[in-house]
């Protein structure tokens, strides 16, 4: 019990210690929360996911339909880990007190980093914790070498990449691989299992592409040498010693039974969400849904030596892994710094374990990988492994997200570097059979430290100079004589480490600052040259801090970091908003339907509903589709309405998009087929003249307020260096105000919600407000107008609220389980069209009666209503054990973690994997 304790403590002081120095190395992420996480698809990933996951659990459940009503779940899990373990976490602890603040968007800004980092950290200590538990390395340097691991070994967490929290996963499968070879048994292979189980239910095509290749190189680097000493012993030392097993018994089945469980439920849901890509989504250059890519290539090594190289230039790996001023993270080596390649190598050559020699061989293999693939190239050994040993390698299109993994496999030679300097510090004199090593060590980090000033800037080659040198020092200190007397020593090899690992975590700061794509910080990047002082025309949208809680149609968009001209999109003038993004990034991120309405030629990135597959502008480009695939894209860009009444309807037998657009009837007629195969009931043959109905009169509401009704307010300093400093008040909402009315600068709300300050209209906002006259209603903060103005305003400064409400459209209840209901008001009989994408297990009611659901103009959803008020509720069932299966995914993926995670620790503290004592 006492040794369990133990190792709990070391768990939680080591996690919580590495969150505090990270802390100082990068306040702007945990501590002020400066860093944007829409800049990007790396940093957006987790984020928007652990966002989404929040705002489904306190709207009252997951909404299998569609991310953002638009992409499915299957495509965000398989691909970037959408219901992954961090973001189901974060969701729930965010639900626990996210509902009762007033700005929830921001709180969880705040939340965000912290969570989802102290999550990895917990992880990444667990395993290394049990991974240097098989090893001969002192309570000390196994804490200082996990705090290295969770701070400068963890560069491509802290960077932001996309598959953060999945690679921190990797020093847990490294312990369950190493104690399954020491100890061959049924029991350590379903830990095994278990433990690539876990890593494959964060993001599965990431897991088995890129996390996967690393453990394929150390996989056959270990299988290769066990293999060896087995052999060896068996010849020349007779039987080796026997290890620790895993218990047996109910202790030990049970915990195997439970994760076996958990797995097969992980397991379950991606096979259905695979099922799910093949028929819902259209994703070029994939192999799938008919396009050609990367599943068409499964078992073809000759075609994985014909990819392009894309890694980075192993010429330049000693630089950049040594140089803090300048962050090249994108393709290129991340920086891990002197003191960490130091140890490293001290552990290498000085280091009483084999295995240190397994670590070394992945080290070169994930080196040699990045090289050119040619049967020319240096890299050759490792490409030909990869193209004919590895099942998975069709998935690895860029290798460099492979090489990320590569600080991890240091954990272990850093900790027996550590012990190496310990023990050499206790014998206090020059140990006897390590000449050659020293000679070696001593060769290696003066070369090192001669390179650096060489080759590195000046303050980079200074600090990793003056490191390699005092570990140097440290090293061959028993065979100085004035160093060797009384405890120098081992103070000696306790204080040099310890300053080299600050003088790395220095630099470490330096390197963070520059992170391109773990966001936009606001000041002054995001808005570079857009400063100005035309208030009206100008208004750049910060979309981050939108509310998960309250949003009828939950919109999010990622502000591209370098925006340089306004929009030219005719949809969206200029004088509303200038908003910023790259569609080839992960279209995750996007809402082809209610936002941004551009329809780039279909690539691997921008992933869309099937019905939108030949949604396209062609501009430029040879395009042979036919005219009503053509008229899909002008159609919907022409009209940014999600739900509208349409008084005619035409058989899509007879006519489309095409013809509608031809016509001029777009607006207000529908062309609908049944998705059966049958007639739709009361659609026309031809299209009359004109709009059989005038257009529909929208009703107007206003709102008085004075700026003494605010309830909260705060001085906020300016995002636009052109602007001053302002005040940001918050006013609740009039009582009468639409319960579903917020600010939405992405469709046609855009225009329903104005806003005065005596004679001066503000401009609408979507998201955190960054300049003085712009307000925003219920995206910032709970049911709650939020609006920015000058400072020092006299407290009766009248301000007026103008809503212009549809004609047709009521009321709106949120999507809630995959249900919303909406009630209207028809002017005649006719069709509500909804463009939401249609799929197979849509269903809808009217006035609580089942009513068929028909496809409108070949991509959105319509139901026939009568004249009157009415009250319409869509519901998306899908067949099959889909929803079954996600809801029983949120419990699996957690258990299957927590049962991983207790093994560890409980083999940390068990000896599990060591030589059996004597009795």
């Amino acid at each position: 019990m006492g040794r369990t304790a133990g190792v709990l403590v070391d768990w939680l002081l080591v996690t919580v210690a590495s969150m505090l120095v990270m802390a100082l190395v990068y306040p702007d992420m945990l501590v002020s929360a400066q860093v944007r996480f829409t800049a990007g698809h790396d940093g957006a990933v987790p984020f928007q996911s652990a966002w989404l996951h929040a705002g489904y659990f306190l709207r009252g459940g997951v909404q299998l339909w569609n991310r953002l009503d638009q992409v499915n779940h299957a495509y965000l899990h398989l691909s970037l880990g959408f219901q992954g373990l961090a973001p189901i976490v974060e969701g729930w602890l965010f639900s626990l007190f996210g509902g009762a603040v007033a700005r929830p968007g921001e709180v969880f800004q705040h939340f965000h980093p912290v969570a989802f980092f102290t999550l990895a950290a917990l992880f990444r200590t667990a395993g290394g914790l049990a991974l240097l538990s098989l090893y001969p390395v002192p309570r000390w340097a196994r804490l200082l070498t996990l705090l290295l691991a969770n701070t400068l070994l963890s560069v491509q967490t802290w960077s932001g990449v996309i598959a953060g929290f999945l690679f921190s996963l990797l020093p847990l499968v490294l312990y369950f691989l190493i104690l399954f070879f020491r100890r061959v048994s049924l029991a350590t292979a379903l830990w095994v299992v278990l433990a690539l189980g876990l890593a494959f239910a964060q993001a599965p095509l990431l897991a088995v592409g890129y996390f996967y290749l690393p453990v394929h190189f150390f996989l056959l680097s270990t299988l290769v040498a066990f293999g060896w000493w087995r052999w060896r012993g068996r010849h020349r030392d007779g039987p080796g010693a026997q290890v620790a097993a895993p218990p047996s018994g109910w202790r030990g089945t049970a915990p195997l039974l439970i994760g076996c469980a958990a797995l097969a439920v992980v397991l379950a849901l991606d096979l259905d969400y695979l099922h799910l890509l093949t028929r819902t989504f259209f994703i070029a250059d994939s192999g799938l849904s008919g396009s050609q890519g990367r599943f068409d290539q499964i078992f073809a090594p000759l075609s994985y030596m014909t990819k392009p190289p894309p890694g980075p230039d192993i010429g330049d790996l000693f630089a950049h892994v040594l140089d803090f001023t300048e962050n090249r993270w994108w393709l290129s080596w991340p920086f891990i710094g002197a003191g960490c390649l130091g140890l490293a190598l001290i552990g290498l050559t000085h280091g009483r374990h084999r295995e240190r020699w397994l670590y070394a061989a992945t080290l070169l293999l994930l080196v040699l990988a990045q090289a050119p693939r040619n049967w020319t190239s240096v890299g050759l050994p490792a490409h030909l492994i990869t193209a004919f040993t590895d099942p998975f390698a069709f998935l690895i299109a860029h290798t460099h997200m492979s090489m990320m993994l590569m600080p991890f496999f240091l954990i272990v030679p850093i900790g027996l570097g550590l012990a190496a300097l310990w023990r050499r510090a206790g014998q206090g004199e020059a140990p006897q059979g390590e000449g050659a090593a020293d000679g070696v060590a001593a060769m290696l980090l003066a070369a090192g430290a001669l390179a650096a000033l060489l080759m590195l800037p000046t303050a980079a080659a200074a600090t990793a100079a003056a490191i390699f040198l005092a570990l140097l020092l440290c090293l061959m200190a028993p065979r100085i004589a004035v160093l060797s007397r009384g405890p120098r020593l081992k103070r000696l090899a306790l204080a040099v480490p310890l300053a080299a690992a600050a003088g790395d975590l220095c630099g470490y700061s330096v390197y963070l600052k520059q992170v391109p794509y773990t966001g936009d910080r606001i000041l002054p990047r995001s808005f570079e040259g857009l400063e100005t002082a035309d208030g009206p025309r100008i208004n750049p949208v910060v979309v981050d801090y939108q509310n998960p809680a309250t949003l009828v149609f939950p919109l999010h968009l990622r502000v591209e970091p370098p925006p340089t001209t306004p929009s030219t999109d005719p949809g969206f003038p200029s004088k509303n908003a200038v908003y910023f993004y790259a569609p080839t990034y992960a279209a995750a991120f996007f809402n082809t339907v209610f936002m941004e309405r551009q329809f780039v030629r279909p690539h691997l990135y921008e992933i869309r509903h099937i019905r939108y597959a030949q949604a396209g502008d062609y501009v430029g480009q040879p395009d042979d589709r036919p005219a009503d695939d053509k008229a899909i894209a002008p159609l919907l860009k022409g009209d940014d309405r999600a739900l509208f009444f349409a008084p005619v309807a035409v058989s899509a037998e007879r006519l489309g998009p095409a013809a509608l657009l031809a016509a001029g009837a777009a607006r207000w007629a529908v062309s609908l087929e049944d998705p059966g195969g049958g007639a739709v009931p009361g659609t026309l043959a031809a299209l009359p003249d004109g709009p059989p109905l005038p257009p529909q009169s929208a009703r107007q509401q206003s709102y008085s307020l004075a700026l003494g009704d605010a309830v909260a307010e705060r001085r906020r300093e300016p995002a636009l260096a052109a602007e001053g400093s302002f005040t940001e008040y918050d006013f609740p909402l009039p009582k009468g105000f639409p319960g579903y009315m917020a600010t939405s600068l992405f469709s046609a709300d855009r225009r329903e919600l104005r806003l005065f300050a005596g004679d001066r209209e503000l401009a609408p906002a979507q998201g955190y407000l960054i300049r003085p006259f712009t307000f925003d209603v219920r995206n910032v903060a709970t049911d709650r107008l939020v609006v920015a103005l000058p400072p020092g305003l006299p407290a009766g400064t009248a301000l007026r609220l103008v809503v212009r409400l549809d004609g047709f459209l009521d009321d709106v209840k949120p999507n809630r389980n995959d249900t919303t209901g909406l009630e209207v008001e028809a002017p005649a009989d006719g069709w509500l069209v909804w463009r939401n994408p249609w799929e197979d297990g849509w269903q809808a009611t009217l006035d609580g009666r089942p009513a068929p659901v028909y496809i409108a103009d070949r991509t959105a959803m319509a139901v026939q209503v009568p004249a009157g008020r009415h009250k319409v509720v869509f519901a998306y069932k899908p067949k099959g054990w889909t929803r079954r299966l996600v809801e029983a995914h949120l419990v699996a993926s957690p258990l299957l973690a927590l049962v991983v995670l207790g093994m560890a620790l409980t083999g940390a503290a068990a000896g599990l994997g060591l030589p059996r004592r004597a009795p």
